[in-house]
């Protein structure tokens, strides 16, 4: 773990297995070391405790080191004099070390991480992910009545990437991180189908049970919208924030076009929520992609986004670049809009164009490159220059522990040392789109050649009166170009 001059608060329970009236009081120290030479770069007591035997108890301290750590191999240490105990058993659990977390947020973000976040400028925050939602089963989805309150009391459950979650980032977590960063919410709500292990093909819940499904989601947007004097509202006031956070879009599960039962399951979901919260914005997450495996289309009603994934090779999101130029012409789907909720550079380009998902190592792109950002972003500019149709866009995934991952790209990887956060090229393209985003697609006219090596957008800033000219250069060959701007913009 890395060591830097500021304050870390700690906090951790502990429980003896002796009758109470037998007691003794001990003195627990905590600090920050040095696992090669034993430095201790700071330390504290906490004196005088009499640990208890019925029910645990949580202790609380601060550490302020002086200095940084010269490395990453540092470890923290609880220890208390053995000799002292002798006979007796200490139960410890739950050891929390926070650092100074983004904007002082208690539970909160790591700030390096957080701040590469922010300073990409992010227009929303999509929670609590996709896979995450929907769990290997119903048992072990993602509850999120389940993620609030002390940490001691959330069970946590079997993640869907290979680990156990503690659901430490539970839903108020996810809601202050979006506050946090002021930013929009989408909040993504379970729909009543689950992944089996291999992703595909899980259980739903038959029509009949539906009614349960809907109340969940109900009371998670009452928790998150509901004034105080109502149920869940009251909930959120108790951990701290009467105020209520705004939801403007709720998207109604996660890659549904898994599973055959979607259209009776979305139906119901859908009519049920907007009823209720008929100014949301509600997304759709299946449309015509199993049309093959289970025959069915879903008509998207005006106003609702259908939330598309694409994981491809840098050619696809080239040749997609005017993919959605008529797309509410071809589809039938007069009023409905798009959200790219992920989309990602998967592999190098190969003469069948199809993705291999079992990752082998001479196509899969481990880390994000230069032509995947240039790819990604001619997509992307397809995207802004249909802003009638295609309204969010998120890269994914976003994080990546260099330690441990499972899934490759991902935009920013950490370790235990911030020095070693790397924002990669493709966080550097969404960094740029975000940062140059204007309020109105402008029309380009092309006197010489088209589209191809290079590609190019342009979108008017009302407020900055300023015009943004995007153009990517896909090949490695300089191409000589002139541009006009006929009005007097900035």
């Amino acid at each position: 773990m890395n060591v830097e001059p500021q304050q870390y608060n700690v906090s951790f329970y502990v429980q003896g297995n002796y009758p109470r009236n037998q007691a003794n009081l001990t003195t627990f120290t905590v600090s920050l070391r040095s696992n090669l030479t034993g430095e201790v770069f700071a330390s504290s007591t906490i004196a005088n405790v009499s640990v208890p035997f019925i029910d645990s108890v949580q202790l609380f301290t601060t550490l302020h080191p002086n200095r940084t750590a010269p490395n990453s191999n540092n470890t923290f240490v609880v220890s208390f004099d053995g000799e002292a105990i002798r006979g007796q058993t200490y139960y410890f659990s739950l050891f929390s070390l926070m650092p100074e977390t983004f904007k002082g947020t208690p539970n909160g973000l790591r700030k390096d991480i957080a701040e590469a976040f922010y300073e990409m400028k992010p227009s929303f925050l999509r929670f609590p992910g996709g896979n995450n939602l929907e769990g290997f089963s119903p048992q072990t989805r993602w509850k999120w009545n389940e993620t609030l309150g002390p940490l001691i009391d959330r069970p946590g459950r079997p993640g869907n990437w290979g680990y156990y979650t503690t659901q430490g980032l539970g839903l108020m977590e996810y809601l202050m991180w979006s506050e946090d960063m002021g930013v929009e919410r989408v909040l993504a709500v379970y729909s009543g189908f689950s992944l089996d292990i291999w992703g595909v093909s899980g259980p739903s819940y038959p029509l009949d049970r539906m009614p349960e499904v809907l109340q969940e989601a109900l009371d998670e947007i009452e928790f998150c919208m509901g004034n105080i004097t109502s149920k869940w509202g009251s909930v959120r006031a108790s951990l701290g924030h009467p105020e209520p956070f705004d939801i403007k879009f709720v998207e109604i599960g996660n890659e549904d076009w898994f599973s055959s039962t979607y259209p009776y399951r979305w139906k119901f979901m859908y009519e049920g929520l907007k009823a209720a919260y008929p100014n949301i914005t509600y997304i759709s997450t299946a449309y015509n992609e199993a049309s093959a495996s289970y025959g069915y289309n879903i008509t998207i009603p005006p106003g609702v986004l259908w939330d598309t994934h694409h994981y491809e090779e840098p050619s696809f999101f080239v040749r997609g670049f005017d993919f959605y130029d008529n797309w509410q012409e071809t589809t039938n789907q007069p009023g409905a809009q798009v959200f790219l909720g992920e989309f990602s550079a998967l592999q190098i380009d190969t003469p069948s164009h199809v993705v291999n998902f079992s990752f082998p190592e001479e196509k899969h792109i481990f880390y994000p490159r230069l032509v995947s950002a240039l790819a990604e972003g001619v997509y992307l500019l397809g995207l802004e220059r249909n802003p009638n149709v295609c309204k969010l866009a998120s890269y994914a995934p976003s994080l990546q522990d260099f330690n441990w991952y499972n899934w490759t790209p991902d935009m920013i990887g950490f370790d235990a040392d911030p020095s070693h956060t790397v924002r990669s090229a493709s966080y550097w393209q969404q960094w740029l789109f975000a940062h140059y985003c204007g309020t109105q697609s402008l029309p380009i006219t092309n006197s010489e050649g088209d589209y191809n090596p290079l590609f190019w957008g342009a979108t008017l800033d009302e407020g900055k009166n300023c015009v943004y000219l995007k153009i990517i250069n896909i090949l490695g060959d300089s191409v000589p170009l002139t541009v006009n701007i006929p009005q007097p913009y900035k």
